[in-house]
């Protein structure tokens, strides 16, 4: 059996997705990748989470601070980082027990 190639443990995984005009994001996208596109729109994703995993990704580094309170069934996570004098953040909270996405949904 091969050894896989790399794992990691993703945990409080908080998303925000927006709808963008692919005119803002089209100077930004990586030679030789190109745009997708979901029901005609193109949508950003923000995402935080806590990566328990080091593994040497050419990813964007910045001051980053982070809360997370799992409790009672409740979940908050905050996720912070700062660009220059500016501290920016993304912050959710859920209830209830985790459960896999319904087939089909987005």
């Amino acid at each position: 059996m091969l050894k896989p190639f790399l794992t990691a443990n993703w945990r409080y995984l908080a998303m925000l997705n927006f709808a963008v005009d692919p005119k803002i994001l089209a100077p930004h996208v990586p030679a030789g990748t190109e745009l997708d596109f979901y029901h005609g729109e193109t949508y950003l994703t923000v995402v935080g989470f806590l990566f328990c995993v080091f593994y040497g990704e050419p990813y964007f580094a910045l001051p980053m601070r982070s809360e997370v309170e799992d409790k009672d069934g409740v979940v908050r996570a905050k996720y912070e980082w700062r660009r220059g004098k500016k501290w920016e953040h993304l912050a959710m909270s859920a209830e209830g027990e985790p459960r896999s996405s319904a087939a089909g949904s987005a």
